[in-house]
């Protein structure tokens, strides 16, 4: 049987970017691939379930980003060596390249990819391969999804179901008079608060452990992270600042259903409740255009800022590497701390770890504080448009970037 590899279809084929045609198409290949997974990611965002696989895809596009920002590094003492992440095997796209959605990343390569012999693929083996290649990233995505997703909910849903428990006690006391029960509902939110601002000092840079290794186990190194986290304290707070800004929008999306009926209730009364499911489903997927490129941008602001702090705590605190997963360790095997050129004087070294700590803690606290105004930012959206469960218990762009304004009537 001939073989792919000898067949002239595939010499046209790779013979063909090298013609006119493609010279000219070629410039505007870059803006089209950007425009249509935008297009791809806006629409997943419509529904929970295909929502997932966007932060499958936004952790694969933090791993990249995360791989040749290492790479782009000077090689110096203390700095990452220029050849680390240089294609890892696991690597999720082509350096400079968005990840795929559905296809392989390397969709050519893997068909044509020789057997164990060392022999060309023939026919009938590419043909068994297609389905894999046609599907890979897809996998990928999802795997990552899953992944990610259930990393957050392990630390930001104890906060969550207590906001729901504290939510659901306080309205109860508010109809059934049951005052000598009244502070339950108020010791849990306030427990919650605690909890959800602790998680998210915390996780953020966890996002960035996880998509940087790969691996679950990773995302709960809670010392390597903390000391992650305290070295980076007034960027921590730059970046919940971000966030609570970011917030606001999504506050507004989730109360504007509520904004709609007000303005015309005769109209929403006399509508069939399946016009007013699609009306609701045509809003959640409208609501895509904010939430899709937003969860992307803020992901990779903190896949920025853990590149950075990983690099500084290893550089001060070489004895950590010991404690990074095998796959990062392997990459980041040649960084060493740059020595001083003139060791300071013991003073001078207390005084400036003094001052850099002291930085750090009010880093820290702002930061805190700052979380507090998302927790704000929630509760305000619940008064305005009261969402049972997902209000509650998803907040977009941290679990799963979909709006989800559905009633449960309605659903």
């Amino acid at each position: 049987m001939s073989t792919l590899v000898e067949s002239p279809a595939l010499s046209v084929l790779a013979d063909q970017h090298t013609g006119p045609r493609y010279r000219l198409v070629h410039p505007i290949l870059p803006g089209f691939r950007i425009l249509l997974t935008l297009l791809i990611g806006i629409l997943l965002c419509g529904t929970p379930w295909t929502a997932i696989l966007v932060v499958g895809w936004t952790f694969r596009l933090m791993r990249v980003r995360i791989l040749e920002g290492w790479r782009r590094q000077p090689t110096s003492a203390g700095a990452i060596p220029r050849h680390a992440g240089n294609n890892p095997p696991d690597e999720p796209a082509p350096p400079g390249r968005l990840p795929r959605w559905l296809l392989s990343e390397r969709f050519r390569d893997t068909l044509v990819r020789k057997a164990p012999d060392a022999s060309p693929p023939t026919r009938l083996r590419v043909l068994c391969r297609l389905p894999g290649a046609l599907t890979e990233s897809l996998r990928d995505n999802l795997r990552w999804g899953v992944m990610a997703s259930l990393c957050t909910l392990i630390l930001t849903y104890p906060a969550c179901v207590l906001w729901l428990g504290s939510w659901y006690d306080g309205w109860n006391n508010s109809f059934a008079k049951g005052y000598e029960n009244a502070l339950v509902g108020l010791q849990a939110g306030l427990f919650a608060h605690l909890l959800f601002v602790g998680a998210m000092l915390y996780v953020p840079m966890a996002w960035a452990h996880l998509a940087a290794s790969g691996q679950f186990r990773a995302f709960f190194q809670f010392r390597l992270i903390a000391r992650l986290v305290w070295s980076k304290g007034w960027a921590v707070a730059g970046f919940a600042a971000v966030f609570s800004l970011a917030t606001i929008p999504v506050m507004v999306l989730r109360s504007a259903p509520f904004a709609f009926v007000l303005a015309n209730p005769d109209a929403w009364a006399r509508a069939e409740p399946a016009e007013v499911l699609r009306v609701i489903q045509r809003y959640q997927l409208a609501a895509g255009i904010y939430l899709f490129p937003t969860y992307v941008l803020l992901h990779l602001l903190t896949a920025r800022l853990y590149r950075a702090a990983l690099v500084k705590t290893l550089t001060e605190h070489p004895e950590l590497s010991g404690s990074l997963p095998d796959s990062l360790r392997t990459l980041l095997s040649e960084s060493r701390p740059t020595p001083g050129a003139h060791p300071r004087h013991p003073v001078l070294q207390k005084v400036r770890w003094g001052a850099q700590s002291t930085s750090n803690l009010f880093g820290v606290l702002a930061a805190a504080i700052l979380w507090f105004t998302v927790i704000a930012q929630i509760y305000v959206g619940q008064f305005l448009n009261y969402i049972p469960w997902a209000g509650w218990l998803n907040q977009p762009l941290i679990h799963i970037p979909c709006l989800q304004v559905i009633p449960k009537t309605l659903g």
